[in-house]
């Protein structure tokens, strides 16, 4: 027409017939392309708009078939049947109609073959099959943005690039965690600009619809068909999962690297760590300590550091108390704090397994590359006795990817400390739990033994490594001298420390001993310094302990006896 716009009508092409399909039906007419259709069985099929687009898709070696009455066209008829069990691409013109219409097409071809795919290339508004050839567009690249691509990026992290008629969809499966009967994971929809994400069990019929709801809510813009574009991408992860054969031969496996430590010979790098002990024996200002000479890449006890970013997630604290401590540290250090070294997260009760993607921002934001814990029973988020709170605590660990150097404190109980049976069973294993002592790369057992009123012996004793012999007990001396200057920790003589130990084991055999001789009545503090065979020399000792023992609750004293409490 002069004015630009263009008109067509049918003719059938019987000698001398008008204009008009006579009484046919477009859904009669049979497919453009029919003939090249079944003269190649086997080959996939582009299902493009218009004659046009499919002749340039010839001409470019691709078997290609378009139908009769354009965009418009609802109904299909019989026309479609040439179609089944093939492979199908739907490649619409890149504009609303024509990503409706393929929609619609996609629903009639699924009646016919469940191979049905869709492609999205870039061209200009309302550009198609001829518009991506004319502008240089291969077959090579074509191809590559037809099919489904999964990419696995981490033992729980992969990424599934869907093509759809409305462009390529980006969907992220992170903390990807196989449990009984499920299968979560964070899920992450990019498109358009937009994302949308949810925590979900992908093996949750239910789950899966809601998800799959809410999703064409917020990309509502989108002519996407989502519940088998997304239950594909979930199927991709699942057999990615479960069923992809991932087995290995020892054999042809590269060697691996050698084992190496954060912290010479005491935290191994890349794995998980124990600090136990009861309350008060200096755990969490000893790894404090260690992890700013880590931070800083100082040698922490004569011991040295690979220099790691480091991180502190505080269940029992604030950051207030967190500052307050490593800036003594560094003071006693003689180092000034520096940006991007050393962070600190409080954890606000909130599980270690619900905290994972979180904490894999900071990692990934800051390079964070060690992590410390305080502590262990507030992060496990049950009761960490248990097995359950155990394996749980244990798989948020392992979600926090690969090379991740943790140490968790756990402390021992008062109450678990009440008797010798308890206490020797309290301190071979934390929690005196196999599942955190197994779980573990190493575990230390941590005492104290007071040297002043300031300064103490700090006691590593090696419970646990599975990277090498047992590591070697070693003992530290932590000073406080000034309470508003710098703490100092350095490597001390065990010897020191076996000397304190002997003296705190004197004190309780001394307190054994009172507590027998008093059973015989109550006694003066003289009296039971002579059944203890001690000279008068001895008494402000035999005093001082029976003053602890009344402090304790298992003695009175009554005028200047001292009476056995039997309640």
């Amino acid at each position: 027409r002069p004015d630009g716009t263009k008109s067509m009508s049918w003719k059938l092409p019987t000698e001398g017939a008008g204009h008009g399909l006579q009484g046919l039906k477009m859904e009669q007419l049979p497919l453009y392309g029919l003939r090249k259709l079944k003269g190649s069985p086997g080959a996939p099929v582009f299902f493009v708009e218009g004659e046009k687009a499919a002749e340039a898709c010839w001409d470019n070696g691709l078997l290609a078939v378009t139908n009769a009455g354009g965009s418009g066209q609802k109904k299909f008829g019989d026309s479609l049947e040439p179609l089944t069990g093939r492979k199908v691409y739907l490649w619409a013109d890149n504009d609303a109609v024509g990503r409706k219409f393929m929609l619609n097409l996609k629903t009639e071809l699924l009646k016919v073959t469940n191979d049905v795919n869709e492609i999205h290339v870039k061209v200009p508004y309302k550009g198609d099959a001829y518009d991506y050839f004319e502008a240089g567009g291969s077959v090579d690249s074509l191809l590559q943005q037809s099919e489904p691509v999964l990419v696995h990026k981490a033992h729980d992290k992969f990424t599934v690039l869907m093509p759809t008629i409305s462009g390529q969809l980006e969907i992220d499966f992170t903390s990807v965690l196989p449990q009984r009967g499920s299968l979560s994971a964070d899920v992450t929809i990019k498109a358009n600009g937009s994302s949308f994400r949810t925590r979900l069990n992908l093996m949750s019929t239910s789950a899966r619809q809601a998800w799959i709801r809410e999703a064409k809510g917020v990309f509502s813009g989108l002519e996407i068909d989502w519940p088998p574009t997304l239950n594909q991408a979930i199927g991709m992860v699942t057999d990615a999962v479960f069923v992809e054969d991932t087995l290995s031969d020892q054999a042809t496996a590269e060697d691996p690297p050698e084992y190496r430590f954060l912290v010479q010979d005491t935290v191994p790098e890349g794995a998980v760590s124990l600090w136990f002990g009861d309350g008060s024996s200096l755990k969490t200002t000893s790894l404090l300590h260690l992890a700013t000479c880590v931070a800083y890449g100082q040698e922490w006890a004569g011991r040295e550091t690979i220099p790691t970013k480091m991180m502190f997630l505080d269940y029992e604290n604030d950051e207030t108390n967190f500052v307050r401590y490593t800036r003594r540290i560094q003071d006693g250090l003689g180092i000034s704090p520096e940006k991007g070294r050393m962070f600190y997260e409080n954890a606000r009760g909130v599980a270690m397994t619900d905290l994972v993607e979180k904490i894999r921002m900071y990692i990934d934001r800051e390079g964070i590359g060690f992590i410390v814990i305080d502590s262990g029973a507030l992060a496990c988020g049950g009761k960490p006795e248990e097995a359950e709170g155990a394996l749980t605590f244990f798989n948020a660990l392992a979600r926090l990817g690969d090379g991740i150097t943790v140490v968790v404190i756990c402390h021992i109980t008062k109450a678990a400390l009440s008797s010798p049976a308890m206490k020797r069973e309290a301190t071979k294993k934390p929690f005196g739990s196999a599942f955190w002592h197994s779980s573990a790369r190493a575990t230390f057992y941590i005492e104290r033994e007071e040297i002043s009123k300031t300064s103490f012996a700090v006691n590593f004793t090696n419970r646990k490594t599975n990277i090498s012999a047992p590591l070697d007990d070693f003992v530290v001396a932590v000073e406080f001298s000034d309470p508003d200057g710098g703490i100092m920790l350095d490597p001390a003589d065990r010897q020191l420390s076996l000397a304190l130990k002997e003296k705190t084991k004197q004190k309780d055999t001394r307190q054994e001993s009172i507590l027998k001789a008093l059973e015989d009545g109550p006694m003066t503090t003289p009296e039971l310094a002579e059944a203890l065979g001690l000279d008068t020399t001895d008494q402000n000792s035999v005093r001082s302990v029976c003053s602890r023992l009344k402090k304790t609750g298992k003695v009175l004293k009554d005028d200047k006896l001292w009476v056995l409490n039997e309640e």
